[in-house]
């Protein structure tokens, strides 16, 4: 996705792709991925079966992987990451911001999309008033959505800073799930950020749009 095939062409024309060392004389040429090694203008070309990106959604940005009207999570990335087809593994509400996944995986995403999988994903949520004790425990463990009893959340107060701020870990994702649990206790939702999934906090190093790689061991933390 990094090059067309009309660019790769003439990059071999012109000498500036090497397998193991050697010009490649021919774009038919055969290379066997994860032992040959390729320069590409001198840079080492690392080829992956499927990528997986760490991002942190800002703002006013969609979870989609092209609209129209707006921005969206794979408009921020690299094009040749939005070349390969990546798709966010999840979403997250044009209102909210935070750790969301893209990918080329299809199966990756399944898994943590599945309610069978339970994947935890936490969030800190902003709101207006303070949550009793009672009202804690009841979205907690005995909420009913769109018919149907949630799985057990986890909900702990972290502070008062205009607004209160919880922390809350939910196992499934029903349309917008937290606003509507929040909205049960007669409470509105101000703010609402995700920072972790699985056991995958978002890089405190990324900023609002900021993106990266995730590495080999990260993807076993987040499916256990």
């Amino acid at each position: 996705g990094r090059f067309t095939r009309n660019e790769i062409a003439k990059k071999i024309k012109a000498g500036e792709i090497a397998v193991n060392g050697s010009p490649v004389l021919s774009a038919s040429a055969k290379v066997e991925a994860g032992t040959d090694k390729i320069f590409i203008d001198g840079r080492e070309f690392i080829y992956s079966r499927f990528v997986y990106i760490m991002l942190n959604k800002p703002l006013g940005v969609v979870s989609a992987s092209s609209d129209r009207n707006c921005k969206t999570v794979a408009d921020i990335v690299d094009i040749e990451y939005k070349n390969r087809g990546v798709f966010p593994a999840g979403r997250l509400d044009k209102d909210s911001e935070g750790l969301i996944f893209l990918t080329d995986d299809g199966d990756f995403a399944h898994r943590i999309l599945s309610p069978k999988k339970h994947v935890p994903k936490t969030y800190e949520v902003k709101i207006n008033a303070p949550l009793t004790d009672g009202e804690r425990r009841f979205i907690e463990n005995g909420l009913v959505l769109d018919g149907k009893k949630l799985l057990p959340s986890e909900i702990t107060f972290i502070a008062e800073e205009n607004g209160f701020l919880y922390d809350v870990v939910i196992n499934e994702g029903k349309y917008h799930q937290i606003k509507r649990m929040m909205s049960a206790a007669g409470k509105e939702v101000l703010s609402l950020k995700r920072v972790k999934i699985g056991g995958l906090a978002l890089d405190p190093a990324l900023p609002p749009g900021g993106w990266r790689l995730i590495a080999d061991d990260e993807l076993k933390q987040i499916i256990k």
